[in-house]
Protein backbone atom coordinates (compact mmCIF):
# COMPACT_ATOMS: atom_id res chain seq x y z
CA UNK A 1 0.00 0.00 0.00
CA UNK A 2 1.27 3.46 -0.92
CA UNK A 3 1.85 5.20 2.41
CA UNK A 4 1.97 8.66 0.79
CA UNK A 5 -1.56 8.14 -0.53
CA UNK A 6 -2.77 7.55 3.03
CA UNK A 7 -1.53 10.96 4.11
CA UNK A 8 -3.99 12.49 1.65
CA UNK A 9 -7.04 10.79 3.09
CA UNK A 10 -9.53 13.23 4.62
CA UNK A 11 -9.79 13.52 8.38
CA UNK A 12 -13.13 11.71 8.36
CA UNK A 13 -11.68 8.83 6.34
CA UNK A 14 -8.84 8.49 8.84
CA UNK A 15 -11.29 8.61 11.76
CA UNK A 16 -13.45 5.90 10.17
CA UNK A 17 -10.41 3.66 9.86
CA UNK A 18 -9.57 4.31 13.51
CA UNK A 19 -13.14 3.56 14.63
CA UNK A 20 -12.92 0.19 12.91
CA UNK A 21 -9.32 -0.60 13.82
CA UNK A 22 -9.16 0.28 17.51
CA UNK A 23 -11.39 -2.46 18.85
CA UNK A 24 -11.46 -4.64 15.73
CA UNK A 25 -15.25 -4.72 15.73
CA UNK A 26 -17.49 -3.57 12.89
CA UNK A 27 -19.76 -0.55 13.06
CA UNK A 28 -23.27 -1.94 13.44
CA UNK A 29 -24.75 -0.16 10.42
CA UNK A 30 -24.96 3.07 8.46
CA UNK A 31 -27.30 4.70 10.98
CA UNK A 32 -24.76 4.04 13.76
CA UNK A 33 -21.95 5.24 11.47
CA UNK A 34 -23.71 8.54 10.82
CA UNK A 35 -24.40 9.10 14.53
CA UNK A 36 -20.87 8.17 15.62
CA UNK A 37 -19.38 10.58 13.08
CA UNK A 38 -21.93 13.24 14.09
CA UNK A 39 -21.00 13.03 17.79
CA UNK A 40 -17.28 13.05 17.02
CA UNK A 41 -17.65 16.06 14.71
CA UNK A 42 -19.42 18.03 17.44
CA UNK A 43 -16.16 18.05 19.42
CA UNK A 44 -13.58 17.90 16.62
CA UNK A 45 -13.05 21.29 14.97
CA UNK A 46 -11.45 19.94 11.79
CA UNK A 47 -14.21 17.39 11.24
CA UNK A 48 -16.86 19.99 12.00
CA UNK A 49 -15.39 22.11 9.18
CA UNK A 50 -15.12 19.10 6.84
CA UNK A 51 -18.68 17.81 7.36
CA UNK A 52 -22.10 19.32 7.09
CA UNK A 53 -24.89 17.57 8.96
CA UNK A 54 -28.54 18.21 8.29
CA UNK A 55 -31.85 16.80 9.53
CA UNK A 56 -32.70 13.61 7.65
CA UNK A 57 -34.96 10.54 7.90
CA UNK A 58 -33.13 9.23 10.97
CA UNK A 59 -31.79 12.45 12.46
CA UNK A 60 -28.41 14.05 11.72
CA UNK A 61 -27.00 12.97 8.37
CA UNK A 62 -23.97 14.02 6.32
CA UNK A 63 -23.67 13.31 2.62
CA UNK A 64 -19.96 14.08 3.02
CA UNK A 65 -19.73 11.23 5.53
CA UNK A 66 -21.52 8.95 3.03
CA UNK A 67 -18.99 9.94 0.34
CA UNK A 68 -16.04 9.34 2.67
CA UNK A 69 -17.30 5.84 3.48
CA UNK A 70 -17.97 5.09 -0.19
CA UNK A 71 -14.45 6.22 -1.13
CA UNK A 72 -12.92 4.01 1.56
CA UNK A 73 -14.93 1.10 0.22
CA UNK A 74 -13.83 1.79 -3.37
CA UNK A 75 -10.21 1.86 -2.19
CA UNK A 76 -10.70 -1.55 -0.56
CA UNK A 77 -10.04 -0.24 2.96
CA UNK A 78 -13.51 -0.99 4.34
CA UNK A 79 -16.33 -3.29 3.40
CA UNK A 80 -20.01 -2.41 3.75
CA UNK A 81 -22.20 -5.48 3.96
CA UNK A 82 -25.64 -4.53 2.65
CA UNK A 83 -26.95 -1.57 4.61
CA UNK A 84 -25.60 -3.10 7.76
CA UNK A 85 -22.14 -3.81 9.12
CA UNK A 86 -19.13 -1.74 8.19
CA UNK A 87 -15.91 -3.73 8.53
CA UNK A 88 -12.25 -2.92 8.04
CA UNK A 89 -10.38 -4.98 5.45
CA UNK A 90 -6.81 -6.29 5.72
CA UNK A 91 -5.65 -3.34 3.62
CA UNK A 92 -7.63 -1.05 5.89
CA UNK A 93 -5.94 -2.52 8.96
CA UNK A 94 -2.54 -1.96 7.39
CA UNK A 95 -3.52 1.64 6.59
CA UNK A 96 -4.91 2.23 10.08
CA UNK A 97 -1.75 0.87 11.69
CA UNK A 98 0.26 3.42 9.68
CA UNK A 99 -2.16 6.30 10.39
CA UNK A 100 -2.64 5.60 14.10
CA UNK A 101 0.46 7.57 15.06
CA UNK A 102 -1.01 10.74 13.52
CA UNK A 103 -3.66 10.80 16.27
CA UNK A 104 -3.24 11.69 19.92
CA UNK A 105 -4.03 8.97 22.44
CA UNK A 106 -6.86 11.12 23.83
CA UNK A 107 -8.43 11.34 20.35
CA UNK A 108 -8.15 7.58 19.88
CA UNK A 109 -9.70 6.99 23.31
CA UNK A 110 -12.51 9.42 22.46
CA UNK A 111 -13.30 7.65 19.15
CA UNK A 112 -13.34 4.28 20.86
CA UNK A 113 -15.58 5.60 23.65
CA UNK A 114 -18.13 6.99 21.17
CA UNK A 115 -18.22 3.70 19.26
CA UNK A 116 -18.59 1.63 22.43
CA UNK A 117 -21.33 3.94 23.68
CA UNK A 118 -23.46 3.73 20.53
CA UNK A 119 -22.61 0.44 18.86
CA UNK A 120 -24.49 -1.85 21.24
CA UNK A 121 -27.70 0.20 21.25
CA UNK A 122 -30.77 -0.93 19.35
CA UNK A 123 -31.72 1.34 16.47
CA UNK A 124 -34.58 2.86 18.48
CA UNK A 125 -32.40 3.41 21.59
CA UNK A 126 -29.85 5.09 19.34
CA UNK A 127 -32.47 7.35 17.80
CA UNK A 128 -34.01 8.17 21.18
CA UNK A 129 -30.65 9.29 22.54
CA UNK A 130 -29.67 11.26 19.43
CA UNK A 131 -33.12 12.82 18.96
CA UNK A 132 -33.41 13.93 22.57
CA UNK A 133 -29.92 15.40 22.71
CA UNK A 134 -30.09 17.05 19.26
CA UNK A 135 -33.71 18.08 18.78
CA UNK A 136 -32.81 20.50 15.99
CA UNK A 137 -31.88 17.47 13.87
CA UNK A 138 -35.28 15.74 14.06
CA UNK A 139 -37.35 17.91 11.72
CA UNK A 140 -37.20 15.37 8.86
CA UNK A 141 -37.32 12.23 10.98
CA UNK A 142 -39.55 9.38 9.89
CA UNK A 143 -39.20 7.75 13.33
CA UNK A 144 -39.73 10.72 15.64
CA UNK A 145 -43.31 9.82 16.59
CA UNK A 146 -42.39 6.17 17.19
CA UNK A 147 -39.48 7.24 19.41
CA UNK A 148 -41.60 9.74 21.35
CA UNK A 149 -44.32 7.12 21.98
CA UNK A 150 -41.84 4.86 23.79
CA UNK A 151 -39.39 7.46 25.09
CA UNK A 152 -39.71 6.34 28.71
CA UNK A 153 -39.03 2.71 27.71
CA UNK A 154 -35.94 3.67 25.69
CA UNK A 155 -34.66 5.92 28.48
CA UNK A 156 -35.06 3.13 31.01
CA UNK A 157 -33.31 0.70 28.69
CA UNK A 158 -30.38 3.13 28.28
CA UNK A 159 -30.27 3.56 32.06
CA UNK A 160 -30.30 -0.22 32.66
CA UNK A 161 -27.43 -0.62 30.16
CA UNK A 162 -25.54 1.99 32.20
CA UNK A 163 -25.34 4.28 29.18
CA UNK A 164 -27.00 7.15 31.03
CA UNK A 165 -26.97 8.42 34.58
CA UNK A 166 -30.24 8.56 36.47
CA UNK A 167 -30.55 12.31 35.88
CA UNK A 168 -29.70 12.09 32.16
CA UNK A 169 -32.11 9.17 31.64
CA UNK A 170 -34.90 11.19 33.30
CA UNK A 171 -34.04 14.15 31.08
CA UNK A 172 -34.11 11.98 27.92
CA UNK A 173 -37.46 10.49 29.02
CA UNK A 174 -38.93 14.01 29.45
CA UNK A 175 -40.13 13.04 32.93
CA UNK A 176 -39.32 14.88 36.12
CA UNK A 177 -36.65 13.04 38.07
CA UNK A 178 -39.07 11.96 40.81
CA UNK A 179 -41.52 10.61 38.19
CA UNK A 180 -38.74 8.74 36.42
CA UNK A 181 -37.67 7.19 39.74
CA UNK A 182 -41.29 6.14 40.39
CA UNK A 183 -41.39 4.51 36.94
CA UNK A 184 -38.21 2.58 37.73
CA UNK A 185 -39.70 1.42 41.04
CA UNK A 186 -42.91 0.29 39.29
CA UNK A 187 -40.77 -1.83 37.00
CA UNK A 188 -38.65 -3.20 39.87
CA UNK A 189 -35.49 -1.66 38.45
CA UNK A 190 -32.82 -0.89 41.01
CA UNK A 191 -31.79 2.72 41.31
CA UNK A 192 -28.12 3.61 41.40
CA UNK A 193 -27.46 6.96 42.94
CA UNK A 194 -23.71 6.95 42.51
CA UNK A 195 -23.29 7.99 46.14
Amino acid sequence: MDKEYLDYLSKIQKVVLMLLYLDKSPIKGKTWYQKEIFLISKLDKQMKEELEFEPHNYGPHSYDADDALENLEEEGLVEVIGNNEIKITESGEEAAKYLKNSFSQSDLDFYKEIKLFLNDLSRMELLAYIYQTNKDMTTESVELENVKRKLVDYSISLYKKKKLSLVKAAEISELKLENFIEELKKRNISIETGI
